[in-house]
């Protein structure tokens, strides 16, 4: 199956420099891309909330309602 306009972005882990993993890529017919290299000046600044904190993210109080119920019927 050959993929049209697909893009494969990834990171710069060493890994996905080898050329099996390119090549396997692109034997389905997608693009590979790599990421720039890390710098704190182009990174967003990021925000850091307390550990526990529900109140402050809705998605969070849903991830514990979800574990409720999956651990405990």
């Amino acid at each position: 199956m050959k993929l049209k306009k697909a893009h494969n972005v990834m990171d710069n882990l060493p890994v996905h420099h080898a050329t099996v993993i390119q090549e396997a890529i692109e034997a389905v017919g997608a693009k590979v891309v790599f990421l720039p290299p890390y710098s704190p000046d182009l990174s967003p600044k990021v925000v850091f909330l307390p550990p526990c904190s529900p109140d402050l993210s809705p998605i969070e109080l849903c991830w514990s309602k979800l574990k409720q119920l999956l651990w405990f019927g």
